[in-house]
């Protein structure tokens, strides 16, 4: 116990990837449930539902052992482990998984990776996704060999580890396929699917290719083997250029709802400013997940700038200085298509090229943000000296979801009401950090997390409903993001509290902290491009 308590940060990181994993492993249980018929596909279906609730209580249990570590708080966190292990063999009897693969180490192979927030202690964290990870290591296990590279003795364990690499990478693509909405991205979806089944026939042609070279190693065995490689390479690359993330361009409004009130364009400049900053200074670091989420951020705060400048120009009486703020306007998009454009490319190809590509948009579209926001009255606004406490800035979250609610109109009335009480929790939870009162951090967290799963709940059937699949896929990308941020802002948020009024290392509350800030800040751009989409959605009657 002492040893948990000690080692907080490690125990919740352990936590969350086993949170991770189960989740991933719930994937393929629901794409495998789809293949059986009976009473097995009815206790697979039913395994799901309860893997979701022992999901649930793994997290509540987390979070009740940081606060006290007692024989009645350990019970229930291993006793819902003992469950989880449990159903898991029981479901693993019923799947018998055709890939010959172990699948605790397949789910394992799965986890979802997070930017370790002692990186600089413990190595750093994988920058790519666990599917992009599943391909890259089949890649290498498919290039092509000469008859030098192999020994024919060791010839059926190579081939077994390529076969292994490819089980692995062939259970994600899977699942992958399966988080495909067909009604808002047919195409794409029935591309993937006929991918994997692709793959599923060449995997079978690679393995009878490397059987006939174990028991027959000559030029044209090897040949053959090596096509059926270069093939299978082939067929995964197709794959993933449908399956790796890609960032949208946010397209702004009109500007018409606009006040163009001094502070209110400040607050625009400073978060699309401070938001491609982050971008141009931090994606090095960041894996696939955190760069799609940046990406989408900065491209929806600068569509919010640039609202503001068409709002001026609306306003504007003289012709030629409404000319120029259009053109600003224009120059403004462009800039925001660019950096999206980067994004994309650099998630595709993390070259030192691609990375300075990326800061040289983000510099442009900065460059000419402080230019527009100099044109339409900028430099009356006031500005702020000195960097924000991680306090101000969870307060600046809960004022920025609650701008959003305020601004888009058109937005259901219950989802404006979930809206009005998260930023109310996210305020509540400022103050709480600011008076460090641990008790409160960890009930409000809880609170949060809570009601954006009812957010999700609300938008993505509305996604569902939106005729136009862009704006479709902007609400449910948006809606389902916030889910994630809100999960790990109740566990990161359990760690904050445990280190109030401890003595433990001050760069490990600093990483809380900042991890703490990110998810605040992640709840509410999401907040704020769910309702955004919503609106433009109705705006434009496709909802």
């Amino acid at each position: 116990s002492a040893d948990v308590a000690a080692a907080g940060q490690a125990f919740v990181e352990g936590v969350n990837k086993c949170s991770s994993d189960l989740m991933v492993f719930v994937s393929y249980v629901q794409v495998r449930a789809k293949e059986i018929e009976g009473a097995k596909s009815t206790l697979m279906t039913n395994a799901v539902a309860t893997f979701g609730k022992n999901n649930t209580t793994l997290v509540d249990t987390c979070n009740a052992l940081l606060k006290s570590i007692s024989a009645d708080t350990r019970k229930p966190f291993l006793l819902n482990l003992g469950e989880i292990e449990k159903l898991t063999r029981e479901i693993l009897g019923i799947i018998k998984p055709p890939e010959e693969l172990d699948i605790f180490q397949l789910v394992q192979s799965l986890a979802s990776q997070k930017a370790d927030v002692s990186a600089s202690k413990r190595g750093k964290a994988s920058l790519k996704t666990p599917l992009a990870s599943a391909a890259e290591a089949l890649k290498a296990e498919l290039q092509p060999l000469s008859i030098a590279q192999v020994d024919p003795a060791n010839a059926a364990a190579q081939a077994a580890s390529a076969d292994g690499r490819a089980a692995a990478f062939l259970g994600l693509a899977r699942v992958a396929v399966a988080d495909v909405d067909s009604a808002a991205d047919g195409d794409r979806r029935k591309r993937m699917q006929a991918a994997v089944a692709d793959m599923d026939k060449e995997r079978t042609v690679l393995k009878d290719a490397a059987a006939k070279y174990a028991a027959d190693p000559n030029t044209n065995t090897l040949n053959k083997l090596n096509a059926s490689a270069r093939h299978f390479a082939d067929l995964v690359d197709d794959f993933m250029a449908d399956a790796r993330p890609v960032v949208k361009v946010v397209t702004p409004g009109d500007g018409t709802r606009l006040s163009a009130r001094a502070g209110d364009v400040e607050k625009a400049h400073r978060d699309a400013k401070a938001a491609l900053e982050k971008l141009r200074d931090q994606h090095g670091g960041m894996n696939d997940d955190e760069l799609h989420a940046a990406g989408g951020d900065a491209s929806s705060k600068v569509a919010k700038f640039i609202e503001f400048v068409k709002a001026k120009q609306m306003q504007e009486g003289d012709p030629a200085e409404k000319a120029r703020l259009g053109d600003l306007a224009r120059e403004l998009q462009a800039d925001n298509v660019a950096v999206v454009r980067d994004v994309n490319a650099y998630m595709a190809d993390r070259s030192p090229a691609k990375s300075a590509a990326l800061k040289a948009s983000c510099q442009k579209t900065i460059d000419d943000l402080d230019r527009a926001y100099k044109r339409i009255g900028g430099d009356a606004a006031a500005k702020r000296t000195g960097p924000m406490t991680f306090d101000e800035e969870i307060a600046e979250a809960a004022v920025d979801i609650q701008e959003a609610v305020d601004e888009y109109s058109l937005v259901p009335k219950e989802l404006k009401d979930y809206g009005s009480r998260l930023a109310e929790l996210m305020a509540k939870l400022a103050e709480a950090a600011r008076n460090g009162d641990r008790e409160a951090i960890i009930t409000i967290s809880r609170e949060i997390k809570d009601l954006v799963k009812k957010v999700r709940q609300f938008a993505v059937p509305l996604a569902g409903q939106c005729a136009d699949p862009v704006l479709a896929d902007q609400i449910r990308t948006a809606a389902q993001a916030i889910g994630s941020f809100g999960t790990q802002l109740s566990i990161i948020a359990s760690v904050k509290a445990a280190s109030l009024g401890s003595s433990g290392d001050d760069n490990d509350n600093q990483a809380a902290e900042e991890q703490l800030v990110r998810c605040a800040e992640g709840i509410a751009s999401s907040m704020r491009q769910t309702l955004f989409g919503i609106q433009s959605a109705k705006s434009s009657k496709k909802l």
